[in-house]
């Protein structure tokens, strides 16, 4: 079985990843893996210990990979990646069906008693697309990942890789994975890796944007704002299709899946309960279904304190100014409703409350840094 070439989607989660993945199925010779992905954090535990720990799968770690060289036994591979499998044949062949299917992927990979992450990825992701569109031979696999502290690791184990990067108003994004994970799934505050917030931004968008802007220009990267995806789809993917050097899809403004295919109903918007994902990208989805505010002003204050001199070169927050470290400290200082939102039972309470703690502690270090550099936003 030949290696397809990767091309990769990275973004923080919340920032419509899922979209343009599903508005790039569907192109000639590309298998574009429909599963969030995590390689090379989930590999790097692997590599040492039998199960990938809960932070690692959440995407709420940032601290160097230092076992992407070892190889790793297949079946402790695979019992992480079959989730995949179970993905698609549970989540979307149901969607498109009737389908014709190859070999399963579980058979064709088994045939390797050992593989290192650089190996692993190209044949994990060509044993699935040999399974689902056995028709339709790929030379290359895109996948979407969250891993955008580690663009440096695809970079270096992938030398060929293609990488492209959504990038969202950070505020926006947070609004997002707010109502996501607290009004949606009901999860406390601590759910992402001890603190929801923290996570999102020093662990999620602000490597990513310290990513894409040390690549600007580069051959392999290419960069997409959601903001303008979700404007004008179809001249976005358009533009990617030229960069990729193939022909766009047949819609390129219509979500498909598993090779083209047009699923039967489209899953819930995990933002809010009872509002189906449109087939089509919406410019503002969230005027459109009334989404519950639930930023609030000390929040939006801290995100555009920590990623302003990074988002006005991303083309945002251009009409905003920095604000006060010394009035966002203080604002920081009181406790609110959200701080124990869906905590019950004691165990809860302390892990709330540790959160908290920790979140302030994050707070004035970063006020404090503003301050040791002169008044100069981190």
């Amino acid at each position: 079985m030949t290696a397809p070439r990767l091309i990769g989607i990275f973004g923080t989660g919340r920032n419509s990843s899922t979209l343009l993945t599903r508005l790039l199925d569907g192109i000639d010779g590309v298998y574009v893996h429909p599963v969030e992905s995590n390689f090379l954090c989930a590999m790097n535990d692997l590599a040492l210990l039998p199960v990938v720990r809960r932070r690692t799968i959440q995407n709420a770690v940032d601290a160097p990979l230092r076992r992407l060289h070892r190889r790793i036994p297949m079946r402790r591979l695979m019992s992480f990646y079959d989730q995949h499998c179970r993905e698609i044949e549970q989540d979307y062949i149901p969607l498109v069906a009737p389908i014709e299917l190859g070999e399963p992927a579980r058979e064709r990979v088994r045939v390797r008693s050992d593989c290192t992450p650089a190996e692993f990825v190209p044949f994990f992701l060509g044993a699935i697309a040999q399974w689902v569109e056995k028709d339709r031979p790929a030379g290359a696999a895109m996948f979407k990942s969250i891993e955008t502290p580690y663009i440096g690791d695809y970079e270096r184990l992938f030398p060929d890789m293609r990488f492209i990067h959504i990038i969202r108003d950070p505020v926006e994004v947070w609004a997002s994975s707010k109502r996501s994970l607290v009004s949606y799934k009901k999860l406390p505050p601590w759910y992402l890796g001890s603190d929801n917030l923290r996570t999102t931004m020093a662990r999620r968008w602000l490597p990513h944007a310290r990513a894409i802007l040390a690549r600007r220009g580069a051959p392999n990267h290419f960069t997409v704002r959601y903001e303008d995806l979700v404007k004008d789809p179809g001249d976005t993917i358009r533009g990617i299709c030229d960069w990729l050097g193939v022909a766009p899809p047949e819609a390129p403004d219509t979500q498909t899946m598993l090779g083209g295919r047009h699923p039967r109903a489209m899953p819930d918007n995990p933002s809010q309960r009872g509002v189906a994902t449109p087939r089509r990208a919406v410019a503002d989805l969230h005027a459109s279904h009334a989404f519950e505010e639930v930023v609030t002003p000390r929040e939006r204050d801290l995100i555009v304190h920590l990623a302003y001199p990074l988002a006005r070169e991303l083309g945002y927050f251009e009409t905003l100014s920095p604000p006060d470290p010394r009035q966002l400290w203080r604002a920081w200082r009181s406790v609110d409703e959200w701080d124990f939102r869906h905590v019950a039972g004691g165990f809860a309470r302390c892990k709330a409350l540790a959160s908290l703690i920790r979140r302030r502690a994050y707070v004035w270090r970063c006020c404090h840094r503003w301050r040791s550099a002169g008044g100069v936003a981190p």
